[in-house]
Formats: structure tokens, sequence, C-alpha cells
């Protein structure tokens, strides 16, 4: 009978941090969240706020990320004072979707 060891996951983890692919990939989200929030009109502050990091454990993946204090109102959308709704930009969602299809 096979064994799974305990620490099996972290270290596929820590074997696939490594391979190049998974910064490819982060790159590309990258890029494709940022010409997702380009195509709106802002003070551009979002656009300019997308960024990719390592992470900082023992699995020293790739984060792609907003540092914009507003990211989750203008990925997600907020209603304005007089009650009228602002839909989202959807950058981080279209981006992924188009990781995940290796566009």
């Amino acid at each position: 009978m096979a064994k799974v060891y305990k620490t099996a996951t972290k270290a596929a983890s820590i074997i696939a941090a490594g391979d190049p692919l998974m910064r490819q990939t982060a790159e590309r989200v990258e890029s494709t969240a940022k010409a997702e929030a380009a195509k709106h009109k802002d003070s551009g502050d979002y656009l300019r706020s997308i960024q990719t990091a390592r992470g900082g454990g023992q699995v020293k993946d790739y984060i792609v990320y907003s540092d914009d204090p507003q990211a989750i109102s203008k990925e997600f959308g907020h209603t304005t004072p007089d009650g009228k709704f602002v839909d989202g930009v959807h950058a981080f969602g279209k981006a992924l979707a188009a990781g995940a299809r290796g566009v």
C-alpha cells in the first residue's frame, strides 16, 4: 500500500514554485490585468498599483496583487453616493481566466 507523507504537499509546492513556468504565468497574469485596467478611464492609480512579488515563506510562490487602497471597489464594483452601481473593472478575474487558458 502506498504511503503519503505529511510534508509531500509542501515539498511539491516548493518544487513547483521554482519552475520557470510559474514565473511566466505570474508575469502573464500581471500583464493581462494591467491591460484590462488600462481600458478604463480613471486616474491610472489602479493600473500602476498592479505588481508581482515572490512569497516570503518556505514556498517562494508568485503573488500578483494591487496595493491601491480602492482596489476592491475598482475590481468588483461599488455604489456611488447617489445609489448608482458602477461595475468593476474585473482586471484580475479576466487575467486569471486568460492565464488558466494559457492565453
